[in-house]
Order: structure tokens, then sequence, then C-alpha cells
């Protein structure tokens, strides 16, 4: 990582507030960034940003970016970096609200595109997903493999959100990244929705001796990614931009794929040493799907490699949780 690279930079990181924003802002004002958050939801005493963030000097301007505005504060803010992760990203959700989840994933992505393009110095990094490919049943993935039918409509939002960037970057030049997430997971989630905060949540706040699975039968296969290392990628991604459009997958690696049963299980166990039993929704279960990145293109163009194992960050994450649960406000959608 060059260091040096960061320092007196200015980037906006958008959807700042959320989790995965919330630490890119600590990590870049780390480096020595001058860091503005741009966030639909304002910071309180519940939010990750304010457990990682509240003692730095982070600006935070709070701004729905789907919505129009009279002010366009990123182009007035002039940033060498735009890291784009303002988004609605708990998947369920945005099958159940199409228009409200198009706005906050595609829309909020032409607007923060077309601030960069207005602007003419700022590179674009925009945050996607595995999601991309659908419901496919065979991994890993490389980056240009067939996409197929979406397990939910998130998947479309966010392969119109890459096509933005790839259409704002042929058309007016705007350089950057898309970054390609497998499932990221780490200190301070809220969105309890996802298996490994749902699972810390019913055991060390709820007192639960059994793990119930909401949304499938536990049997698809996903590739977990500790937050620190999601955000180690985008930096690195940042870095290596020029005049051209990157692409780069991240994952956890082949030690980390794991059933969403498994992970439960383990999780479980990075508790309190007990696996506990996990029942099954065997009425409104989702589809079985296996799915994992590769990411050789990462790992040989950036010297990219997840630093943190699955029992490593299970750990880092149960031992937060366990300090910070109670005070957390759980974002269930």
């Amino acid at each position: 990582m060059k260091t040096t690279f960061w320092h007196k930079k200015r980037c906006i990181v958008t959807g700042g507030v959320g989790f995965i924003g919330s630490h890119l802002c600590s990590r870049l004002h780390e480096l020595g960034v001058e860091v503005i958050a741009v966030d639909r939801e304002r910071v309180t005493r519940g939010t990750l940003f304010w457990h990682l963030n509240r003692a730095k000097n982070i600006e935070v301007i709070q701004r729905d970016l789907s919505s129009p505005s009279k002010k366009d504060i990123i182009t007035e803010r002039k940033p060498d970096f735009i890291f784009h992760l303002a988004a609605e990203p708990f998947a369920p959700f945005t099958s159940q609200h199409p228009l409200k989840s198009y706005l906050a994933n595609v829309v909020s992505t032409v607007n923060a595109l077309e601030s960069a393009r207005k602007n003419g110095t700022s590179s674009f990094i925009l945050a996607s997903s595995a999601c991309v490919f659908g419901a496919v049943k065979k991994s890993p993935l490389k980056p240009g493999d067939q996409q197929v039918e979406p397990e939910h409509y998130y998947s479309i939002t966010k392969r119109e959100a890459e096509a933005q960037v790839q259409i704002f970057h042929k058309l007016y030049g705007v350089a950057g990244a898309i970054c390609r997430f497998g499932n990221v997971y780490g200190p301070g989630d809220r969105h309890f929705g996802r298996i490994i905060p749902r699972v810390c949540r019913e055991i060390l706040s709820e007192k639960k001796n059994v793990i119930e699975l909401k949304r499938s039968m536990g049997r698809s296969i996903f590739e977990f990614l500790f937050v620190n290392d999601a955000v180690e990628g985008m930096i690195l991604s940042a870095e290596r931009v020029g005049s051209d459009l990157d692409l780069f997958q991240f994952s956890g690696g082949a030690n980390s794929r794991k059933s969403v049963r498994e992970i439960a299980k383990l999780t479980s166990a990075a508790i309190d040493e007990n696996p506990r039993l996990v029942l099954v929704n065997r009425v409104n279960s989702e589809r079985t799907v296996a799915k994992f990145l590769d990411t050789s293109d990462a790992e040989r163009q950036l010297n990219w490699k997840p630093a943190h194992t699955l029992a490593s960050g299970l750990k880092l994450t149960v031992d937060w949780y366990r300090k910070f649960m109670a005070q957390l406000t759980p974002r269930e959608v």
C-alpha cells in the first residue's frame, strides 16, 4: 500500500455512515486522507460510524443522493476520489421495494457519476457485489462469466450500477474501478437480517440456544470476506487508477467457503464454543446457490490477498459485538 500516495488526498465516501463505509472512512483517515462522508442517515450513538469515527475529523453531510438537489456537494468539494457505497444493501428488501431500491442503488450511482464527470478530476470507485451473477450453481466466477436469473431485485440494480460506471467511462472518460465483493462481514454490521450479525444478536442479546434460518434451508455455499480486507481491496484499486476502468473481485478464499448452515454453526461456536442446533425454513426457502469469486486479477495486479482467515475474522467480529451490541441501533432493512 502506498501510504504517501494518500497524504492530503480528498475523498468522498457515499454511504459513509453504513457498515463498510464506516470502516473505509476510518482506514482512509488513518492514511492521512481528508475524508467526507455523505449519507442519507444521520450519525447517532447507535451507528457504527459513531463508534469508529467520532473522535476523528471527518465531515459528514446528510444527503440522499437519489434525490435531485440544487447544490452538488460532490462537485463543490472537488474530491480526488469518490468511493460510491451508497445503496440499499439488503437483498430481500429490494425485492419488496423495487422503486426505492432502484433509486437508492442506480439513480444515486448516476448522480454521483455525473458529479465526477463535472468535476473532471475525480476517480470513481464503485462497491459492487457477487450478486450481479444471479442464482449461479457453479463457481468460482470470473469477471466476464455469464450472469443468470437473479435471486433478488438487488442483482438487477447492481448490474445496472456497474453498467452506468462503464458507460460514463466510455462516453465521458470517468476513470476508476468496479470492486465486486463476496459476502462481507465484520464488526458493527447493523443489518441483522444477515446471517453472521443475526446469530451474534440472537445468542449474545436474546440468549437463544437454537439458530433458526429465516430465508433458506442453509444449503447455499458462499465465501465470507472480512470487512477490513474489502476495504483494503477498494484502496488498492484506487491506487491503481489511471485513465482506464478496472474491474476487480474480492472474496475470502476457499478456506472461507461455507454453507449458510455451516457459517451459522461456526459463528455460534466462536461465541461460546457451542455450535447449536440449526432449524431451517422449508416454506419460503430461497434457491440453493454456490457463489464465490475468482480473485486472481486482484491477487496478480494489486498484490491483494485476504489478511484474515474466517476463524480470525469471526473472533474479531464476535468480540466487538460482545462489547457494543447493546449500543447499536438495528437496521432490519
